[in-house]
């Protein structure tokens, strides 16, 4: 770049190369340094920067680096929009585009990634405490008819459940045969980073939680009529470590 502006500038006056060329070089070198300094970005609401806020978490007893100073969004909840804008959405267009595509998101989030990558869905979101969504409902309990829902999104709810196998049987009640849950449990928590077996603690611990999952929480949701994928995602402009969807669709 400075090569092909000194060819440039040296067919002008001198005058105007001593004013013109540092002050171009400057403001060349500046764009540079904002880019390298702007290396994270939040996917759901376009927020660039050099780092992504400090929080500390209760579960891990450490500071954790992940939040997003303008919507809040975690990793997780990036990791989510991530897939439904790049897989999911592609997968299911053409049902989205009829207008008849419904949604159930448990437990919804601040950050509204659901609703942000599938424009267009009839969107419907429940929890336990009416100040966070569109009806307060139980999980355990949910009123809905059967097979109801083309999609149902469930992240970091069951392990605040007790029974966690009711919540489950809940979800995959209100599926449609074809439909799709995209459940999201932390992995890995409370001292064990390679979350082999999930621990039931038989009480609520920190952060009201009733156990720690491991990667055999496949196998619960197989135990009760589904069949798994696990879709992971690692992405470090996202802040996004290790986040795992555990995609599920209603067996035969």
């Amino acid at each position: 770049m400075n090569r092909v502006l000194d060819k440039l500038f040296n067919k002008l006056p001198s005058l105007i190369r001593r004013n013109v060329i540092p002050l171009v070089r400057a403001c060349y070198q500046a764009k540079a340094k904002r880019a390298m300094r702007q290396n994270k970005w939040c996917n759901i609401c376009g927020w660039r920067g050099n780092q992504f806020d400090v929080s500390y978490s209760e579960v891990m007893r450490r500071d954790e680096i992940g939040v997003c100073p303008n919507c809040k969004s975690e990793p997780r909840q990036r990791a989510l929009f991530k897939y439904l804008q790049q897989e999911f959405l592609s997968d299911y267009l053409y049902k989205i585009k009829d207008g008849n595509f419904l949604c159930l998101e448990i437990g919804p989030d601040r950050s509204n990634p659901v609703e942000k990558a599938l424009v267009g869905i009839v969107y419907m979101s429940v929890d336990f405490d009416a100040s966070h969504a569109m009806i307060q409902m139980d999980l355990t309990d949910l009123t809905f008819k059967d097979s109801t829902f083309d999609l149902v999104v469930c992240s970091h709810v069951l392990e605040h459940i007790g029974d966690d196998a009711r919540g489950i049987s809940q979800i995959r009640r209100v599926l449609k045969q074809d439909g799709v849950a995209l459940i999201q449990v932390p992995i890995g928590y409370y001292d064990d980073p390679l979350g082999k077996y999930t621990v039931e603690f038989g009480e609520r611990r920190v952060c009201e939680h009733y156990r720690s999952y491991g990667w055999d929480f496949a196998d619960r949701l197989s135990g009760i009529g589904f069949k798994v994928d696990i879709v992971r995602f690692t992405d470090d402009r996202l802040g996004i470590k290790e986040e795992a969807i555990f995609k599920c669709r209603p067996s035969a």
